[in-house]
């Protein structure tokens, strides 16, 4: 079987309600204490036997259901590579200086808006109703009009 991974790909998985034989499944080894993402070879009395797409061997750890993690969702030619490089410190360096610029350009446009004053808000508002023409009393009075004659 052709290999479907190379060094520095980056997996995805997502549990599944059932595992068979060919898919590609996360699982923790019992024997080497990390996560390994192999093809399952065979499934015999809800033990798993795994073999990885580079080896010439089989898994020698044959993990049950509740040691899977999950099938391969979704395969990402050389991303793992780039999570790698996220890890290095001039590119956290970069990530930091990229934020702290961001920041910066966001406070110097909040300093040239102007700050409203609440004060200043409330009397421009009581103006604007002081200045809008009263509806209620005239209808008050044409409805008086209209029933006195």
């Amino acid at each position: 079987m052709e290999p479907s991974f190379k060094t520095g790909d980056l997996a995805i998985v997502k549990p599944a309600g059932q595992y068979r034989v060919g898919d590609i499944v996360a699982y923790h080894s019992s024997l080497l204490h990390i996560v390994v993402l192999h093809r399952i070879h065979a499934i015999h009395d809800g033990r798993y036997t795994f073999k990885g797409d580079n080896n010439s061997f089989l898994d020698p750890v044959h993990p049950t259901r509740s040691a899977l993690i999950g099938k391969l969702w979704l395969h990402f030619p050389h991303g793992g590579v780039f999570l790698t490089a996220l890890h290095t410190p001039i590119t956290a360096g970069v990530l930091i200086g990229v934020a702290g610029l961001l920041l910066l350009r966001g406070l110097l446009r909040q300093a040239r808006t102007p700050a409203i004053d609440a004060d200043v808000a409330l009397a421009e508002y009581r103006q604007h109703q002081a200045d809008r023409p009263l509806l209620q009393p005239e209808r008050k009075r044409r409805h008086q009009r209209h029933h006195c004659q």
